[in-house]
């Protein structure tokens, strides 16, 4: 729109900007309150920069969430963009730097499926607050009251005379401006991109291999590195022989790694292929535990921990509920230790010169990375810069960061820059896995076929609580005698960590197949059964009743189909207020040979306002893949102490052919958002399970699922 300059002097409006670049760099006070904002110059200082506008009218915007395929890039620029009115063509984005004001404003850790709920206001602030420097400039210009003025599509309009002003012309100005006494977010009513499918950024650079992952991070220079680690927990070097693996041309290093997370033994050459053939003909003796798990030795530890109590919540008389029952329930589940298997396996790139260390990585947690990586190289923690990329997959696997370490030790050793990268067999080997459980629940039921009494007693191999206890607690059903009880193991055979869902992946599973065998031991259809037994929380009845009335349901001796069903209501993670709410219908099929089928899956689902509902809808499918993965499919074993899966031959995901019709219907909202990365997940897995109880009459309490166990009817 530059011919609507021209008859403008830009002498005295550009005086105060003459001598700076041509970015608008904007630092914001969200303390204060929601209408009033300080901003304050920060051209210097680029990496306490929100927002950039360019004066070719390019915005660029600071995420301060790593991006794992879950769209938060996209979705988090869309709340910025939206309140700030910007061209959605012209709108780039950087990943936030572990620097303020982003670590102070926004947690710089990506899970939970906290990313859009806990960005949901701030990032919209810096949208309003810019938004208001750009027509501050403007009636400055124009010497007009702000009234005069709006915003649309990355320009400011002045109303009166017509003169259009593009944010880039605009933006020196907008810098040196006083601050926005008056900023509004806007009503829904005016949003333009919020609650509506965007253009996702990265999808033009993704489908023409332009994104740059962790993998695919160059830099002059620099050396590849592959690391044979322990197959063994906390087991130490005794000797290595490398006289075959130096021989190798290309292999300039031997490197003995050996801090405990990091503990190894790293080939170190000018290009893969050499590191790989050099580590090949490595040997590596290891220390050995003297008593090694198997899945025999397991299964007694479990059964061992389960009879234990180490702590418990209980409310009402569960003794006497279960004294005075009219019918007793009880069930045993079982889940293995499961790995990530992210697409792209743990890599890393770092660099370590003149007091400074350089990590460029896919991560999850900034803060630990940086911690981490502290610990190896000794340098001050300002001196620590961890560089985020795209990350292949993340499920919890990169908020343990070792492999940051691992290339930041041999930056530091080798003094040029290191990238290290794990194969796949490294990736499943050498994982923070999800923690093997046993859990033991109890019912009671009165002579009207209402639960009185409940017991869920979780145990598991463990490093963490959250690991093991989250959701354990969350009964979202009316129960007036309950006891969760649980003890764990911080010194099991493999190190564990939070994987999608984290401990409701097996907690919220076995109280939905649980609360299916309470139904069939009532009669009742199981359906029916969840609505009576929720009193108070209307949204988790309400995705219910619509899942019943999408599928047209009546009960369950309809004839359309074996259909299992679950629901979850799940707090986010440390603000337990904030819910999402779901309804899963899973419908199942088994023939003779005991191979099930799922055709169709219907979700209903409450996670407030849906910023992008297409990407939602995304998440949803990505959690059913895994749902159906981890129940159908996956399993870590020991022998002898070794994880004995190495690839996807042997730890197999859910294929293309395999995958149901997935029907998502979210309902309608405009309060703040809730995640919706996880929530399908163990809901999923319990639908499935109690949908081949129909199909089959045979209960699944043991994952993965076995042709064993089933048996068409």
């Amino acid at each position: 729109m530059q011919q609507n300059y021209s008859v403008l002097s830009r002498r005295t409006f550009l005086k105060k900007g003459a001598a700076l670049s041509g970015a608008l760099l904007l630092e914001f006070n969200l303390s204060a309150s929601p209408a009033v904002h300080k901003t304050k110059d920060q051209s210097v200082n680029q990496a306490r920069a929100w927002v950039k506008i360019e004066e070719n009218d390019t915005v660029t915007l600071i995420i301060p969430k790593a991006e794992m395929g879950q769209g938060v890039q996209t979705s988090l620029a869309v709340l910025i963009a939206e309140e700030m009115d910007a061209d959605w063509s012209k709108i780039k984005t950087e990943w936030a730097p572990l620097a303020e004001p982003y670590q102070t404003l926004i947690w710089p850790i990506t899970g939970a499926s906290r990313s859009i709920h806990e960005c949901w206001e701030p990032l919209r602030k810096i949208g309003a607050i810019t938004r208001e420097l750009l027509v501050g400039a403007a009636c400055r210009y124009m010497n007009q009251p702000r009234t005069h003025f709006k915003t649309n599509q990355g320009l400011v309009t002045h109303l009166p005379s017509g003169k259009i002003f593009s944010f880039g012309y605009l933006a020196k100005e907008a810098m040196n401006g006083p601050d926005p006494l008056d900023v509004k977010l806007k009503e829904p009513s005016q949003w333009n991109l919020i609650g509506k499918t965007v253009l996702k950024l990265d999808a033009a650079d993704k489908s023409q291999g332009k994104t740059q992952f962790g993998w695919d991070y160059q830099m002059p220079g620099m050396l590849i590195a592959q690391i044979e680690q322990s197959p063994f927990k906390d087991a130490r070097i005794e000797r290595i022989h490398h006289s075959k693996t130096k021989a190798v041309s290309g292999v300039l290093h031997v490197i003995t790694l050996e801090r405990q997370q990091n503990r190894g033994v790293a080939v170190v050459a000018d290009n893969f292929w050499a590191a790989q053939k050099g580590r090949n003909l490595l040997k590596v003796d290891w220390t050995r535990n003297p008593n090694p798990h198997d899945e025999e030795s397991m299964n007694l530890f479990l059964n061992k921990k389960v009879n234990e109590l180490e702590g418990k919540k209980q409310k009402g008389d569960v003794a006497e509920a279960l004294s005075a029952a009219t019918t007793k329930i009880e069930a045993e589940y079982n889940l293995p230790y499961l790995a990530h298997a992210t697409m792209e396996t743990q890599c890393a790139t770092a660099r370590v010169q003149d007091g400074r260390c350089d990590v460029w990585a896919p991560v999850q947690n900034l803060i630990r990375a940086r911690r981490w990586v502290q610990r190896v190289v000794g340098l001050p923690e300002k001196a620590i810069h961890i560089h985020n990329t795209f990350l292949g997959g993340g499920f919890g696997r990169r908020l343990y960061p070792d492999y940051a370490a691992q290339a930041a030790e041999l930056a530091m050793k080798t003094g040029v820059p290191v990238k290290i990268l794990w194969t796949r067999k490294d990736d499943i080997l050498h994982d923070f896995y999800h923690p093997a459980t046993r859990s033991r629940l109890k019912g009671a039921l009165d002579k009207n076929g209402k639960l009185t009494a409940w017991v869920h007693r979780v145990a598991g191999m463990n490093q963490s609580d959250v690991a093991l206890l989250a959701g354990l607690q969350e009964l979202d059903y009316d129960i007036p005698n309950t006891s969760f009880e649980w003890s764990g193991e911080s010194k099991g055979p493999l190190r564990t960590g939070p994987l999608r869902s984290v401990g409701r992946l097996h907690n919220i599973f076995c109280r939905e197949c649980f609360v299916d065998e309470a139904a069939h031991a009532a009669g009742a259809d199981p359906l029916q059964f969840r609505l009576n037994l929720i009193t108070g929380k209307e949204r988790l009845k309400a995705v219910l009743e619509t899942l019943r009335q999408k599928l047209a349901w009546n009960g369950a001796s309809q004839n359309i189909g074996n259909w299992g069903f679950a629901i979850n209501a799940d707090a986010q993670y440390f603000q337990e207020s904030k819910f999402s709410y779901i309804a899963v219908a899973v419908q199942v099929s088994v023939d003779s040979q005991g191979n099930i089928k799922t055709p169709r899956v219907v979700v209903t689902l409450d996670c407030g306002l849906a910023v992008d509902p297409q990407n939602v809808e995304s998440q949803i499918q990505s959690s059913i893949v895994f749902a159906l993965t981890t129940a159908l499919k996956s399993k870590i074993t020991l022998q002898d102490g070794v994880v004995q899966q190495s690839n996807f031959h042997d730890y197999p995901l859910l294929r293309m052919k395999e995958m149901p019709v997935v029907e998502t219907f979210i309902m309608p909202a405009t309060d703040h958002p809730t995640g919706v990365g996880e929530i399908a997940t163990p809901t999923t897995m319990a639908a499935l399970c109690n949908g081949i109880f129909q199909a089959t009459g045979n209960r699944i309490r043991t994952l993965p699922i076995e042709r064993t166990a089933l048996n068409s009817q």
